[in-house]
């Protein structure tokens, strides 16, 4: 793939680096204005704008809740989130618990702090990508890390009963009693026994978003466009290529393969190559797309019960890539017939 402009951009990332715990769960700017809409929604449970100041109104929940309904069509076990929403910014993320955060412009900032605005028309893409966060946390994080995903949602519930309150002028001082929780759990959070098996499943996770985008939009390059900006640097358009579906011709001496983001690169070839050009356009697409959806979380399932076992948090991306390909790829041939 040459550097070169696709003529859509469109997706996620937070600028194509990686982002820690504490920045994803902890460390969230106070929301400042719920958006009371009159419609009822299915896949968001509550709206915020980020600042005050700026022009988000009902129209742009709509926009997500008919975003959302396009994963959960593939997903019928979505859950529900909480949104909070601005006009710009540099990334979206997920809080492990249950909130959103997500630009209706995605900007992106280089080493001398110039801000660049994005191709992409609409931010779709980017709240595919965050929301499957949301249903690979529901599925694998209930499974795997089940004590820290509950005290993330309890994290998520109490910030936003904070803002309410907030918003209602605090009666009782309850904002006091919600913030005392909100530290409590947070420091909580940063010691967690489970946080290990968690960060075994960040490169799961990311690859997991990054599938579900690719297949709402049937844009195997649905991520690479999202994150591709002209003036950015050859080593960032060096790790965005690995978020692309295509044959990049990846090889395994490939620093950005020990980022989470980009880990299993070789695994988006895969499936890129040998398993998407059956399923796109194909009469059966829909039925076939779900039926991938549950191979890979199978197939994800069943790596990282095999790694806790074996006590192999720690494992080289050739091992990572290879052992998650011949799993799915086992497990595609025994529920298809799709791949010779």
């Amino acid at each position: 793939m040459k550097k070169i402009a696709p003529l859509i951009l469109t997706l996620f990332a937070f600028n194509a680096s990686a982002i820690d715990i504490k920045s994803r769960l902890l460390d969230f700017q106070q929301i400042q204005e719920e958006l009371k809409c009159s419609t009822e929604y299915k896949y968001v449970a509550s709206a915020f704008k980020v600042k005050h100041r700026e022009t988000i109104n009902c129209s742009d929940v709509d926009w997500a809740e008919k975003a959302l309904s396009k994963v959960a069509n593939l997903k019928p076990d979505a859950p529900m989130v909480n949104l909070e929403l601005l006009t710009r910014d540099n990334g979206a993320s997920f809080d492990i618990g249950e909130t959103v955060r997500i630009p209706l412009h995605l900007t992106f900032t280089n080493q001398w702090g110039q801000v660049f605005n994005s191709y992409a028309i609409g931010t779709d893409a980017i709240l595919y990508h965050e929301y499957s966060h949301a249903i690979f946390g529901k599925r694998i994080g209930k499974l795997f890390y089940p004590k820290l995903k509950a005290l993330a949602e309890r994290l998520s519930r109490f910030k936003i009963y904070r803002q309410k309150a907030y918003a209602e002028g605090n009666p009782r001082n309850v904002v006091e009693y919600y913030t005392k929780q909100i530290e409590s759990i947070e420091e909580r959070v940063k010691t967690h026994n489970e946080l290990e098996k968690y960060h075994l499943s960040s490169p799961y996770n990311e690859l997991f978003a990054d599938l579900m985008a690719v297949l709402v939009t049937n844009n195997r390059n649905a991520i690479f466009n999202a994150l591709y900006y002209d003036e950015m640097t050859d080593e960032a358009y060096q790790l965005i290529k690995l978020r692309s579906f295509e044959d990049q011709n990846t090889k395994y001496d490939n620093r950005g393969l020990y980022e989470e983001h980009g880990e299993l690169a070789l695994v988006r070839q895969y499936i890129g190559e040998e398993i998407l050009p059956k399923i796109f356009k194909n009469k059966n697409e829909e039925e076939l797309k779900k039926e991938l959806i549950k191979i890979v979380l199978d197939s994800i399932e069943a790596q990282m019960d095999e790694r806790i076992r074996k006590n192999a948090f720690k494992i080289s991306p050739m091992h990572s890539n290879t052992s998650l390909i011949e799993e799915i790829k086992q497990r595609y041939l025994r529920k298809t017939n799709f791949i010779d």
